[in-house]
């Protein structure tokens, strides 16, 4: 099974809806399809107030792990939460659980601040996870999630590790005046967790002491484009 989309890169400099541009720097779509496109992962479907996660493996063993999954307001509190082993057959996918949240989602005002969010672990590492809303985006009442990054240097690659007050979704990691490749990027974030970004330095467009990165650090969320 696969399955493709339009389009992967440029010819030439523009804007366009290619996933990767001119010069190999990957957008938010590339960023996206690494995750949707991973051998294992964790899915969600979401009818009004009741969402399913699912769980895929498209890989040649079994799968065993955890999923955990949490109901936060927009402060990142949880509200209810849930936990449970998982085992997967290869190339398989199934329903892992089925949440109907109507009595925690019986207001406006609570389907404005309220989410899901949820993780699969294999051995203490996160193999996937992601979050769901239950309107639009630009109906969810964000807080400034008021993001704070803390960068230090390895021998061969620079570490970022993000951690934030209040619910962020697609937080964006980039470089002001240079280019390079991050292990993840455009992901939303929770205030009761913390994302560790990968950069090698061998990915930089240009050499930077450790200094020099964390001044061309931006770190940007939705919640920028509202202020």
């Amino acid at each position: 099974m696969g399955a493709i989309y339009w389009q992967l890169n440029d010819i030439w400099p523009g804007a366009s809806w290619s996933s990767i541009d001119y010069f190999g720097r990957w957008k938010a779509t590339q960023h996206a399809a690494k995750r949707f496109f991973a051998p294992v992962l964790v899915s969600a479907c979401e009818q009004g107030t009741n969402v399913s996660l699912h769980i895929t493996n498209d890989s040649l063993a079994r799968f065993e792990g955890q999923l955990r999954w949490s109901l936060l307001d927009h402060r990142s509190e949880p509200i209810l939460t849930g936990e449970m082993p998982i085992l997967v057959d290869p190339l398989s996918s199934r329903e892992a659980v089925a949440l109907e949240l109507a009595d925690e989602l019986d207001t406006p005002d609570k389907l404005r601040r309220r989410y899901l969010a949820f993780t699969l672990t294999a051995e203490g590492r996160e193999v996937s996870g992601g979050s769901v809303l239950f309107l639009k985006s630009k109906h969810f009442e964000y807080l400034d999630p008021r993001i704070v990054a803390a960068v230090a240097e390895e021998e061969d690659e620079y570490v970022v590790s993000l951690s934030a007050e209040a619910f962020a979704q697609f937080v964006s990691v980039d470089l002001r005046d240079a280019d390079a490749t991050w292990s993840d990027n455009i992901f939303d974030l929770s205030a009761s967790g913390t994302k560790r970004v990968i950069v090698p330095k061998s990915s930089l467009s240009t050499p930077l002491s450790l200094p020099q990165f964390r001044e061309q650090l931006v770190v940007r969320s939705l919640f920028d484009t509202y202020a």
